[in-house]
């Protein structure tokens, strides 16, 4: 008798903690999908501004000038930038040069094979 008068007096206290534990949850998952929204976005704008320093420190570079990247407002470092530019010219050269590196190495069969079993 005393269990069902506890169980009865208690059963609106559980479903009350069962409705905020619900709540706490769909709070913490829209908290988290927003902050993975403002994460990429802030990625996004990241990558935008270190592609448009590089850009700048190439057309410096041509002139003979000297970049300053502060004054374009920017808070990458020029190493930073140099060290980008110098990887985006090697991926395009190396990009380049992959049909001359599968023929070199006998891969053009293996790929061409690899593309019909797909």
């Amino acid at each position: 008798m005393i269990d069902s008068v506890v169980a009865r007096d208690q059963s609106k206290q559980l479903a009350l903690l069962s409705l905020y534990g619900q709540r706490t949850q769909r709070a913490y998952e829209k908290y988290k999908k927003d902050l993975k929204e403002l994460q990429a976005e802030r990625k996004a704008n990241e990558e935008a501004e270190q592609e448009e320093a590089r850009l700048l420190f190439q057309l410096a570079d041509t002139q003979g000038l000297t970049y300053n990247p502060q004054k374009d407002g920017f808070v990458f470092s020029l190493p930073q930038i140099k060290a980008r530019t110098d990887r985006h010219h090697r991926r395009i050269l190396a990009k380049r040069t992959e049909t001359d590196y599968r023929k070199k190495n006998n891969l053009t069969e293996i790929t061409r094979a690899a593309g019909k079993a797909a």
